[in-house]
């Protein structure tokens, strides 16, 4: 039996290797799939196909027209689903066990729906709780679009919620692996906690010094420009120490990255900044006790969650209406969430 997990990002990639070591689950027997032109860094050995084209065809793009397109051409619906069915029987015709992020997404559900998909199974990728999304629930104008575009269709549907229900194509109960128990809420009939692996890295980290995570709430339109450099001077002014070190976002700008930079100079203390080749998720798993200071980035729940001592100012962006709309009914690092009205 061949176990099949979708990876687009280092910390799915942690949790299916933890996933792995838990159920003792051998190499050859184990199969990656990549999008989002996801590249692994990890010394590892494992069967991998970069499908980064035909994934991004029918789902990752999250506001583009090709998305959108998606479920309105049967024509395109059934060459990726052909596509995928043809990648089963020729790499699991043995049948497979599936580990996705959620059963959103058109691809996961094509592969949840093969006939030789055994089970399906949710692996842990987010640090923050999406509370909206922890449900069976699909909303009316996901209902009326499956009963009249999608009518008949049974390897895929459209839904705003991760789980699927009695009246979608997967139906069955599922099983989770994840990191934080309390990820996916009450929803999963069983939650498996798994542990990230250890990687060794060529890199040394006085933990003693504070760590500031930075995130892209700019650069990804979360946040107006203002209010978040005001946010970090803040954070600079309240926690930084003596020495400390920087950890960018990949979104973050050369005149954004100097702005900051110079938080810590007009304080007169000593800044570092963590190299951006080293997955930062890797150094959360490889180092213990780290102080880590930041907003509401996903670095700092993981960081939570495996024990670092995490200190979050997200109130400071609240002000922000923009920044309000973009985390309502989502969870803050106090455990208090802002939900739906």
């Amino acid at each position: 039996m061949k176990h099949i997990f979708l990876i687009h990002s280092h910390a799915l990639l942690l949790t299916a290797l933890g996933v792995t070591a838990r159920e003792n689950i051998h190499k050859e027997d184990v199969i990656f799939i990549y999008s989002r032109n996801y590249k692994n860094v990890l010394p590892i050995d494992f069967i991998f196909f970069d499908f980064s084209t035909e994934i991004e065809d029918t789902f990752y793009i999250m506001l583009s027209w090709s998305r959108r397109h998606f479920l309105l051409d049967k024509e395109n619906r059934n060459r990726s689903v052909y596509f995928f069915d043809k990648f089963i029987a020729e790499n699991a015709a043995v049948g497979y066990y599936l580990y996705v992020c959620q059963l959103q997404a058109y691809t996961n559900q094509i592969l949840a729906t093969n006939s030789l998909c055994q089970e399906c199974f949710f692996i842990q990728e987010g640090g923050r709780v999406m509370f909206p999304l922890l449900t069976d629930h699909i909303s009316w104008f996901c209902r009326l679009y499956n009963a009249i575009v999608l009518k008949g269709e049974k390897r895929l549907w459209k839904m705003s919620n991760w789980f699927p229900n009695k009246k979608t194509p997967y139906n069955r109960p599922i099983i989770a692996y994840a990191f934080d128990k309390s990820y996916f809420g009450n929803m999963p009939q069983e939650i498996r906690i798994v542990k990230w692996p250890k990687v060794n890295l060529d890199i040394s980290i006085d933990i003693s010094r504070p760590i500031f995570v930075l995130e892209g709430a700019v650069e990804l339109g979360q946040v107006e420009s203002p209010l978040y450099e005001k946010a970090v001077k803040k954070l600079v002014s309240e926690f930084a120490s003596e020495k400390n070190y920087i950890k960018f976002h990949p979104k973050n700008g050369d005149i954004a990255k100097e702005k900051y930079k110079s938080f810590f100079y007009d304080k007169k203390v000593e800044i570092e900044e963590l190299p951006m080749d080293i997955p930062f998720e890797l150094i959360l798993t490889n180092f213990d006790s780290l102080k880590l200071y930041g907003s509401g980035t996903s670095l700092l729940f993981y960081g939570k969650a495996l024990g670092h001592q995490v200190i979050s100012r997200e109130e400071y962006l609240l002000s922000s209406v923009r920044y309000r709309t973009y985390v309502k009914g989502l969870q803050i690092l106090d455990c208090v969430s802002i939900m739906r009205k």
